[in-house]
């Protein structure tokens, strides 16, 4: 009666004993080239394979991210001037003239404080004068600096007749001070309207043309 049970209890220590029953119920004793594995990480050919993937992902995105900025800075600079004629505008319409600048502080830091300072009531600050794509080019200087301070749209001269400045609607209120975005510098007219100078060119070859 005793030998079966005795056959049985030998047969589960030898079970219990062997290296697969200890594998299934311990995993820190995993067989040694599992665990060499394991420790191992990315292989070389997998490192070279994530380093060309982001190489690739990179070339691709760079242009994209570069079209973007460009196109941003061109809005900004269109909402400057747009903030520009309304200034403008609500100036010549307060004082019946427009704001008379003399010539000869033309590009000087005096003509940049001298517009600023007639323009300001009308809530304009620097940075409504300041092209964003020079701005970056220039390494974003303090404008709260006066040595730094500048103004990246001109001002068309008109004289102080109260409605001279809506009297030809091909003259440009305000002239962007490059070739920032393109298409040649942006011009904004007497209806509010903005337009490069290329668009310009065009325009005005086709009316000569007779198309």
């Amino acid at each position: 009666m005793r030998g079966p049970l005795l056959s049985r209890e030998s047969t589960r220590q030898r079970l219990e004993s062997s290296p697969a029953s200890c594998n299934m119920c311990d995993p820190s004793r995993e067989p040694a080239c599992l665990q060499r594995h394991s420790r191992a990480g990315f292989t070389l050919l997998e490192l070279l394979t994530v380093v060309i993937i982001i190489c690739i992902l990179t070339v691709l995105i760079l242009p994209a991210i570069g079209l973007y900025r460009g196109r941003s800075e061109r809005l900004g600079c269109i909402t400057n001037m747009k903030s520009l004629y309304v200034a403008a505008s609500n100036y010549t319409t307060d004082n019946q003239k427009w704001p008379q600048v003399p010539l000869t502080k033309s590009g000087s830091k005096e003509q940049a404080r001298t517009w600023h300072s007639i323009l300001e009531r009308y809530g304009i600050a620097w940075a409504n004068w300041v092209c964003p794509s020079i701005q970056r080019i220039a390494g974003h200087p303090d404008m709260s600096n006066p040595e730094k301070q500048r103004i990246d749209y001109f001002a068309t001269p008109f004289d102080d007749h109260p409605r001279t400045p809506w009297r030809w609607n091909t003259q440009p209120w305000f002239v962007e001070r490059g070739d920032m975005h393109g298409n040649g510098n942006l011009c904004i007219f007497s209806d509010g309207s903005i337009e490069d100078l290329r668009s310009i060119g065009r325009r005005a070859s086709m009316v000569g043309n007779g198309n």
